[in-house]
């Protein structure tokens, strides 16, 4: 998932607490995130500067209009935050976490970080089923995962000594 498509699978799932979140989705929605915030520190900080001490009340509207519209970031957030909890197995409710000072966060971010749960769970489906081939193993479709490795899947070859690592 690119960072366009995890910005507008945000938005166009805005409050959807329910369903799964790709790893990309959270990550490239966090960097946004994160651009977000900067973005509107650096005009906070800019609107400071170029105001004198007689402006202050200009500098307390305009504060509150980037509050307002940085507000409007906060339910998408918490919606990404929850969904990758389910894409991993685990409730929604760990994001209270986050309230427990010091390590309430880094748990939470261990979780969120941790590897996706690859089968139907009690959330759904997983975003990104993975490519079932010959025999009902994951991955093999009859190719080989890396490139230049010849094929090691195929299982009309009965001859073993003409298979790789035999």
């Amino acid at each position: 998932m690119s960072f366009g498509e995890a910005v507008r699978t945000c938005f166009r799932k805005y409050a959807d607490f329910s369903g799964r979140a790709r790893p990309s989705e959270f990550c490239w929605w966090v960097l946004f995130h994160a651009l977000v915030l900067a973005a509107y520190f650096f005009v906070i900080v800019s609107i400071a500067v170029a105001l004198s001490q007689e402006t202050a009340d200009s500098l307390r509207f305009f504060t509150g209009i980037l509050g307002v519209g940085y507000m409007a970031l906060i339910i998408p957030h918490i919606a990404v935050i929850v969904r990758r909890l389910h894409d991993t197995g685990r409730s929604g409710g760990y994001f209270f976490l986050s309230f427990i000072p010091c390590v309430g966060g880094i748990v939470l971010l261990a979780f969120l970080l941790g590897g996706s749960d690859p089968l139907t769970n009690k959330y759904g489906p997983p975003s990104m089923a993975p490519a079932v081939g010959p025999g009902g193993l994951p991955g093999a479709r009859g190719q080989s995962d890396s490139p230049g490795l010849p094929d090691t899947t195929r299982s009309s070859d009965s001859d073993p000594s003409k298979q790789v690592g035999a």
